[in-house]
């Protein structure tokens, strides 16, 4: 009687050995999880625990974010579009430093190029731009009333460049290689305040222009 119970019990087992394998050990070997999200993100906005997901795929990249990436995500924000179910990067990624409040009295700002005497065509998204003020040389001839005001040299401002874009208004997008092929920069957006903005409009409208430079 023992030699079938044995028999009974070795069957059991390998029953539910197969079992585990279908259920739990085929996905353990075979497949890795990665973070996704569970939704459509468009460009600027701001990841919260509800949209991260987890994916499993047999062979995911080994830059794709794990579970333990997860909570260093949130409050951060997308560089560009990202659509649901796709394995994320932390390039896909930036501080929400970029994002626009207008509660806190911050506003898209767009720099007409005629204003700039000059700017770096390697300029991207998050760069931190300062505004040079160049006096209008009218008012350097003798006998010009100066108005009062900033010199020629001085910074009037420091900004964060939310969006460059090229003379077909697509996104100049970030790059490792700036150098290297980049799109003609015609367009160059800016968060600023509304003194800020005011400020700056004030002085391009009597004629001073402005140098551009990145940190």
């Amino acid at each position: 009687m023992k030699r079938p119970l044995i028999g009974a019990v070795l069957i059991v087992l390998s029953l539910a050995g197969m079992l585990y394998w279908e259920l739990a050990g085929r996905d353990a070997l075979m497949y890795t999880q990665v973070l996704t999200v569970n939704t459509d993100l468009e460009q600027g906005t701001v990841v919260t625990a509800d949209v991260l997901g987890l994916k499993k795929t047999v062979s995911p990249s080994p830059r794709a974010l794990r579970l333990e990436s997860a909570q260093k995500l949130i409050g951060m924000e997308t560089v560009s579009f990202i659509p649901a179910g796709v394995e994320l990067f932390s390039e896909y990624f930036e501080e929400e430093r970029l994002t626009v409040h207008e509660e806190r009295g911050e506003y898209i700002f767009s720099i007409p190029t005629n204003w700039l005497v000059s700017y770096p065509q390697t300029l991207r998204r998050g760069d931190s731009v300062t505004f040079l003020l160049v006096r209008d040389e009218r008012y350097e001839e003798p006998g010009t009333a100066r108005p009062a005001g900033p010199k020629t040299g001085e910074e009037i401002l420091t900004a964060t460049v939310l969006y460059v874009k090229s003379s077909s208004n697509d996104e100049v997008v970030s790059d490792q290689e700036r150098l290297k092929g980049a799109a003609t920069v015609s367009v160059i957006e800016i968060i600023a305040g509304k003194e800020e903005a005011q400020t700056l409009t004030r002085l391009a409208a009597r004629g001073d222009r402005f140098v551009l430079l990145y940190q």
